[in-house]
């Protein structure tokens, strides 16, 4: 039986014209543990952006982790940015999320 298909231009093909970034939502431990879970951009090349505010959440209220991090604000920002500012932070791909070392 010949078997044919066509798969059409967008972010399920090869199409690499797609400039859009993917919203995800992830899993964050912050010292080993969970910590809850935050909405993350993901660019077409592949750079993830995270709300430090929405990061600063998990952290406990008047720390100074989340006081940096309210301090830069709602808009997303890539993961690099976070860690100019001292967060500790990395995509763990076995648990497909996020990992902040301390806390």
């Amino acid at each position: 039986m010949d078997v044919r298909f066509r798969l059409a231009p967008g972010r399920m093909s090869n199409d690499q014209s797609n400039t859009d970034p993917v919203r995800i939502n992830r899993p964050v431990s912050i010292g080993g543990r969970s910590a809850g879970s935050i909405a993350l951009l993901v660019q077409p090349d592949g750079t993830l952006m995270a709300r430090p505010t929405e990061l600063g959440a998990l952290f406990p209220e008047g720390s100074e982790t989340t006081s940096r991090l309210v301090a830069e604000g709602p808009d997303f920002v890539p993961l690099d940015s976070l860690r100019a500012l001292g967060i500790a932070i990395r995509y763990d791909a076995a648990n497909d999320g996020l990992a902040v070392s301390g806390g």
